[in-house]
Formats: C-alpha cells, sequence, structure tokens
C-alpha cells in the first residue's frame, strides 16, 4: 500500500509553519517514514474518535487514520503533532512576531526498522532521545522544549482520541510509540 501524503498547503502560516520547520529536523531520523503536520481529531462509526491529516482522496479515502494499525506498520515510522488551543501571538505588529502553543509530538515506529543490528536491546527510551537530539539540532526559528512530558501507553499517546481503537500489538516489540507533550516557540517575519 502507498503512503498517501497529506494534501500540501499552498503557503504554510503560523502553527503550520512552526510545525514545518521542526518537521525538518526530523527528516534527519532515517527510519522516520512520514512527519505529518497537525492531525485533526474526527469522529467515525460509533462515535469513536481519531487522529486523521486530509489526503485529498489519495489512499482510501480522503482522510488518513493517524492510529497505529497493520497499514502504518507497513509504513515502518511515523509522527504527527497534535496541537492545543489556545495559540499565543505576541509582537504582531513590529517586524518579528512570536508565537507559542502546547503540543504533542506523536511518534510511532518498528524497532527494527531504527536500530537493525540491536533492536531487541533497546527501548522506548533510546528511541525518545533520538527525536530529542534531531529537536534540538540546527538552528532556526522554531524550538520544542519548555517543562517536556513523556507517554508511552495508549491512553496517555492518544488522550483526546478513542484508545480503544489502537490494536495493542502494535504498541508492543516490535513496534513503539510515544508523547511528548511540550511548547512550540515560533518566531517569523511578519508579512
Amino acid at each position: 500500500m502507498t503512503n498517501p501524503v497529506p494534501y500540501p498547503l499552498a503557503e504554510a502560516t503560523l502553527v503550520d509553519k512552526a510545525i514545518a520547520a521542526l518537521n525538518e529536523r526530523l527528516a534527519g531520523l532515517p527510519w522516520l517514514t512520514k512527519a505529518y503536520g497537525q492531525a485533526q481529531r474526527l469522529v467515525g462509526e460509533g462515535q469513536l474518535n481519531y487522529p486523521a491529516v486530509f489526503t485529498a482522496g489519495q489512499g482510501s479515502g480522503d482522510y488518513l487514520s493517524l492510529l497505529p494499525d497493520r497499514h502504518l506498520a507497513s509504513l515502518g515510522g511515523y509522527s504527527f503533532w497534535d496541537t492545543k488551543e489556545p495559540v499565543t501571538v505576541s509582537n504582531w505588529r513590529n517586524d518579528l512576531a512570536s508565537l507559542q502553543f502546547k503540543a504533542g509530538l506523536v511518534v510511532w515506529f518498528d524497532f527494527r526498522k531504527v536500530y537493525p543490528a540491536d533492536w531487541k536491546g533497546r527501548t522506548i527510551w533510546n528511541v525518545i532521545q533520538d527525536v530529542l537530539n534531531e529537536l534540538k539540532s540546527g538552528g532556526g526559528m522554531a524550538t520544542f522544549g519548555e517543562d517536556l512530558e513523556f507517554h508511552y501507553s495508549g491512553e496517555t499517546i492518544f488522550p483526546r482520541y478513542s484508545h480503544k481503537e489502537i490494536d495493542r500489538q502494535f504498541l508492543m516489540k516490535p513496534y513503539g510509540g510515544f508523547r511528548i507533550d511540550g511548547t512550540v516557540h515560533f518566531t517569523d517575519n511578519c508579512p
């Protein structure tokens, strides 16, 4: 099955631009097949809600569910951003505006693809450290940090979603997942 790509934004601004800058850093992780942007919360059958990205009809529908499943397992590893309101914008009238918002970076992976030679001897904490190293690499106008919180059970990785939909086998070795909650800070030129 192909990897549906989110519909491209005509112009990334504000939150989308901040997330795109952070996702560029995550591109340094060779096992991360896709770093998705901000997920939308959709309601499916039986009023179960799930994170998804808009794909404009690529694949099996207009949206791709980001809950771990057999299809996403075939991709190897992916991430997405679960943002929280409000978004605070400061200095909007100056040349440089600053925005900040709380967000969760959700990462799902296959240990065998992250550490092919010694995956059995690694834990999610090894993967978390690799992700943190990439997020702090480089410069740029976007940062993710400030009192990070780490979550690694289905209930806490997907707190706003119907986590009972998660097939538990996709959160056990050789698979793994986690969520890092923190604050995104972004500074950009005002138009």
